[in-house]
């Protein structure tokens, strides 16, 4: 269990709060469109959440969550625009991160797992929770399909959709970043900052009202989480949400919102 940020010296919270404050910032420049600004301003906060914990060892548990988000928009945003398939593209950032993600749980022995009685009560429920949140983001901003309505098609979107991009997310987002900050913020807190970054990284729609949807979405996951502690069951949900809005929802139903 970490210390809680009142039991620290100022500069623990001041680091942190730096690192939240220049993910802000790079996505603020990526919602404006200012790719460029994002890439260096990434590069920077990825620099800083390295370096700070040589000098501050006690921000390295929060920060090696925090770092993520940078590593992951300079890959996204270094992705070479010649691939073609748009799974391909989507799937490329979360797979180059993912070693590197289970690497810091293990080191931090941060307990991430599936407890598979719950989650054989609750993998129904909580897909079935993922038809209502995908109706609402549809209602805001209807989706185009990465796939053709092939059954192969469709299979991999699945694959991807909760294998690749849910797994990822919610390992960092809630696995990670939440369990960290729910350590020094208290559960509330941490699940509402943790949200609060989840939604910014939705900046490449260019939607404010996505952003806040996502945010929206942040907090249904990270309750999930808190409550349950599977993440199985949240990347059940999350994945069964992005196989809804990128496949299912644009081919079979374009016109239900």
């Amino acid at each position: 269990m970490l210390k809680r940020w009142t039991d620290w010296n100022l500069s623990v919270p001041l680091a942190v709060s730096g690192s939240i404050a220049a993910v802000g910032g790079t996505e603020l420049a990526l919602f404006a469109q200012y790719p460029t600004t994002a890439a260096w301003l990434s590069l920077l906060t990825l620099l800083y959440c390295l370096v700070v914990p040589l000098f501050e060892p006690k921000t390295r548990p929060v920060l090696q969550a925090v770092v993520f988000l940078p590593l992951f928009r300079l890959i996204q945003l270094g992705l070479p625009v010649t691939i073609e398939q748009p799974l391909v593209a989507l799937a490329v950032p979360y797979l180059l991160i993912l070693p590197a993600v289970v690497l810091v749980i293990r080191t931090q022995e941060i307990a991430v797992g599936v407890n598979f009685r719950s989650f054989l009560v609750g993998v129904a429920p909580a897909a079935a929770l993922a038809v209502p949140l995908a109706l609402g983001w549809f209602a805001i901003s209807p989706t185009e399909a990465l796939v053709d309505q092939s059954r192969d098609g469709l299979i991999v979107a699945a694959i991807v959709m909760i294998g690749v991009v849910a797994l990822v997310e919610e390992l960092v987002f809630r696995g990670l970043l939440q369990d960290r900050l729910v350590d020094v913020l208290g559960s509330w807190g941490g699940i509402v900052l943790a949200s609060l970054l989840f939604g910014a990284m939705h900046a490449t729609y260019g939607s404010e009202e996505i952003v806040i949807y996502a945010v929206f979405l942040g907090l249904c996951f990270g309750a999930l989480y808190q409550w349950t502690d599977d993440i199985g069951l949240v990347v059940v949900c999350h994945g069964t949400l992005n196989l809804l809005l990128f496949a299912l929802l644009p081919i079979y139903a374009p016109g239900i919102v």
